[in-house]
């Protein structure tokens, strides 16, 4: 597919010259359309970004061959995730600028992606000529302290940005536009258009607060200029000669807009047609996606639910941990049940959970079984110690030879139904399990205290602890994570 924008040779448009929408989304193609118009107006350009990274950069760079071709200039503000040891450290008197050289250090790689390496390479020509600016903002505490990105729901990544041309016309843009490499090229995001002619106070509202952050006076946040040792490891990708347009353009007459080459398709095999041969690759990649790099997500971002920031936090915290132990403890409402699907299907996805068992209360059974399939794509057999159903209540056949709890590796049953005598016995001779998820974990208590140092249990904390010298159910996986209400 082509696409192509045409402008008088020699002269610049003003902003109020471009037909620009006032919103672009996945059906638009916000490079063409959008940021290379913008940015051939432009003499400067103030954007906000996320982490610092080379695909950060990469994907910030999307269109500025046209400033630097216009001599323009460019502010750019983003976030550095430091981790709690960066924090611990600049606490007992380690120098922030050190902590913050060696995380945004590891993050700049020159792409092997050459559309991506390239506008990394016209970042790195902007910072050597002084057309480009970076300051790095961080959240802090109530004592001004840096705060690490697994305690903040606040951290720094709004994507936003302010063109403006030399007549003092201003165009801006909010939203969520993806840091990933390959965003605008492929138009997964989407954001609202402003400017200063009709919509002047929305416009306002972006640069107050790109202000605020670069002269480092927003309330909780400290703002800092990128540190000289990373700015000498990004001007070592300084090309030779200037850019003159974005390395998706090519120009004849007029300049176009192509998608990149596509790599050749892998040889068929003897007898494939090449449908056959296209879904063989698609599934190949399904089954190697959750093991790449950079795919701790993939669960999240594959399910049907958008979680909340302390959903997220939670969920990540039980993956990155895993085979910890936890307690889910947040109050009614709040989601522990989101909390534990999002953890499963990351854990199930990457492979290192294949067996696991969902205890939950009879009475939320089903719609236990109904979430875990509509939010995380997840259909768990339920067991009601008979019959094996699936989420459409279709019975699954068993073998009846088989001890039921070993009949499959993921598996949704009622703690009634395991704590049973009857049923104790049979549930600890299966096979070990990878995880174990307890819902409403309050409810396994002691029963009476005998004397100061023993208790009788009741029949699901006899289950999960075990009793007597025999072993609990937490004796019998890897992961235990539980669920109470508070």
């Amino acid at each position: 597919m082509v696409l192509k924008f045409t402008r008088s040779e020699g002269k610049t448009m003003s902003l109020r010259d471009l037909d620009l929408q006032i919103a672009y989304g996945p059906a638009d193609d916000r490079l063409a359309d959008f940021f290379i118009p913008a940015l051939s107006s432009s003499v400067r350009y103030d954007r906000a970004a996320g982490y610092f990274s080379s695909s950060m950069l990469a994907v910030a760079a999307a269109g500025v061959a046209r400033l630097i071709a216009n001599g323009g200039k460019m502010r750019l503000l983003c976030g550095a995730d430091l981790s709690q040891q960066d924090v611990e450290a600049i606490e007992r008197g380690e120098e922030l600028a050190v902590r913050l050289t060696a995380a945004m250090k590891k993050r700049l790689v020159l792409p092997q992606e050459k559309i991506a390496a390239d506008r990394l390479r016209a970042m790195a020509w902007m910072v050597g000529t002084g057309q480009l600016e970076i300051m790095v903002v961080l959240p802090t505490d109530t004592r001004g302290r840096p705060l690490p990105a697994s305690r903040t729901d606040s951290y720094y990544h709004p994507k936003e940005g302010i063109f403006s041309d030399a007549e003092g016309n201003q165009v801006g843009f909010s939203g969520s536009v993806n840091d990933s490499a390959t965003a605008l090229e492929y138009n997964y995001e989407s954001f609202m258009v402003f400017n200063s002619w009709e919509t002047a106070a929305y416009l306002a509202q972006i640069r107050i607060k790109f202000e605020r952050l670069w002269e480092g006076t927003e309330k909780d946040w400290i703002a800092l200029p990128v540190p000289e040792a990373v700015k000498q490891e990004l001007l070592k990708f300084r090309p030779e000669f200037p850019p003159h347009r974005d390395p998706i353009e090519c120009r004849e007459d007029e300049v176009e807009f192509i998608k990149p080459p596509q790599p050749a398709p892998e040889p068929a095999r003897t007898g494939e047609s090449e449908a056959d041969q296209c879904e063989r690759i698609i599934f190949q990649f399904l089954r190697d996606a959750p093991f790449m790099l950079n795919a701790g997500r993939l669960g999240l971002e594959t399910c049907t639910v958008k979680p909340w920031p302390h959903q997220m936090r939670v969920a990540d915290t039980i993956v990155e941990r895993f085979p910890e132990r936890f307690m889910l403890c947040d109050e009614v409402g709040l989601g522990k049940t989101i909390e534990a699907g999002l953890a499963l299907r990351q854990l199930v996805l990457s492979g290192r959970v294949t067996r696991a068992l969902i205890l939950v209360p009879k009475s939320v059974l089903v719609q236990w079984q109904q979430e875990l399939y509509e939010k995380f794509v997840l259909d768990v057999p339920r067991y009601d110690g008979h019959v094996f159903r699936d989420v459409f209540d279709r019975e699954i056949r068993t073998p009846a030879s088989i001890n039921p709890w070993d009949a499959h590796p993921l598996l949704l049953a009622s703690s009634q139904l395991a704590k049973r005598r009857d049923r104790q016995d049979q549930l600890l001779e299966a096979g070990g399990w990878d995880l174990v998820i307890v819902d409403e974990a309050h409810h396994a208590r002691r029963k009476d205290f005998l004397n100061r140092n023993q208790y009788r249990p009741n029949r699901l904390l006899e289950l999960l602890n075990g009793t007597g010298g025999r072993p609990g159910l937490r004796d019998k996986t890897k992961g235990l994570t539980t669920e109470c209400a508070t």
